[in-house]
């Protein structure tokens, strides 16, 4: 799995669209948008709905966002520590 694309999936998710969430990592849309594709064609499902109004998470994708962000607060936790 794609840490970076799972830290993009959780900014996308907290800033409730896909351009937001591109713009708090300062990484372009479409990449952002290409990362997740590129997650969602790994495990084989769907992670967002996307629409005109911003993207949802489908229920593999609470999934994985619960985890994922727990994750990433460990690892920021962990940097933390370090420095």
């Amino acid at each position: 799995m794609d840490l970076n694309a799972v830290q993009i999936l959780v900014a996308v998710v907290q800033a409730g669209s896909m351009t937001s969430g591109a713009e708090r990592l300062g990484v372009p849309l479409a990449t952002a948008s290409r990362r997740i594709r590129a997650l969602e064609r790994s495990l084989k499902v769907e992670l967002l709905e996307r629409s005109v109004r911003g993207v949802k998470l489908t229920e593999a994708g609470a999934r994985l966002f619960e985890h994922a962000s727990r994750g990433l607060d460990i690892l920021h936790e962990g940097h933390d520590a370090v420095v």
